[in-house]
């Protein structure tokens, strides 16, 4: 049976508010960093030297329409083409705990698309190997697949402080900060999913907060709370220890919080007989050692 680590209706849910909150999120722009990774991804695509004419952007929310704007914006700057943008939902938000490990499903046309793009949200899939499976089946042949996901580094003082704060005051702590796959994970997933020319890189980023609640409200506001299962509130008293930790061991002379994002960029290709192969075993035409004698 699958193991379910995020909890569907938290992430459903969390996901409706924040989709409730895009004009709030608007105004405070809580979802800069969505923006610049639209950006940091159209330009990398621009390189493709490829006309996509039918595209999916993962997964329907608040703030869809601005990263609409921006890709194609980008993509007339670098002459590229990319039109009929569609934004599925995601079909498993519909289902209940009890039989989600059996229908998370994208709901995604088969062989539909020359590009499917996500940005922040895969990594909430409990079947994160099956969802790539279905991206790389709703491709059409040789459709580029090509994702942002937070991987493992992101949050990792915030989650360290709050478990250690909770551990002094209770004795016990909960998982508090998602899990984040590592990047030669995420590298394996796309080869397991048979995409081609797999890449898995990553790219840091350093944002600095003038306090936990600021940080908290643009979590909220892009629906990036925790979404694990059996999770208690955090009382004010494990807040309050928890920030005097963070400003005792990573606080600047500013007195700034810095949070760090380890953003890991993934692209491989739906398979077709035009990409370029490895050769078979013994089809090399000359020996290693015809070049060290």
């Amino acid at each position: 049976m699958q193991n379910i680590i995020f909890d569907p209706i938290k992430r459903r849910n969390a996901k409706q508010r924040a989709q409730n909150r895009a004009q709030i999120c608007a105004k405070q722009d809580s979802y800069f960093l969505h923006k610049e990774m639209s950006e940091v991804l159209a330009d990398r695509l621009s390189v493709t030297n490829r006309e996509f004419k039918n595209i999916a952007i993962l997964f329907q929310n608040g703030f869809s329409a601005e990263l609409e704007t921006i890709i194609k914006n980008h993509a007339k700057n670098t002459n590229g083409i990319f039109t009929q943008i569609a934004f599925p939902t995601l079909g498993a938000s519909q289902h209940t705990t009890d039989n989600f490990a059996a229908s998370e499903n994208l709901e995604l046309p088969s062989q539909a698309y020359d590009l499917i793009i996500s940005i922040f949200d895969l990594h909430w899939m409990n079947d994160l190997p099956g969802a790539f499976a279905q991206i790389n089946k709703s491709l059409k042949p040789d459709g580029l697949f090509a994702a942002v996901l937070p991987s493992q580094g992101t949050l990792e003082a915030l989650n360290e402080c709050l478990v250690e704060a909770e551990m002094q005051l209770k004795s016990g702590a909960s998982m508090r900060v998602d899990p984040f796959p590592q990047v030669r994970q995420l590298g394996d997933l796309l080869r397991r999913a048979n995409f081609k020319l797999p890449v898995a890189d990553v790219e840091q980023r350093t944002i600095r907060y003038s306090s936990i609640k600021k940080l908290v409200s643009d979590l909220r506001n892009v629906g990036a709370t925790h979404m694990g299962q059996n999770t208690n509130n955090i009382s004010k008293a494990i807040w309050e220890k928890a920030l005097n930790l963070y400003k005792e061991r990573y606080s600047a002379n500013d007195s700034k919080l810095p949070v760090e994002i380890s953003c890991t960029f993934l692209s491989g290709w739906k398979d077709h007989a035009s990409q370029q192969k490895p050769l078979k075993p013994g089809a090399a035409e000359h020996k290693l050692s015809d070049f060290l004698s």
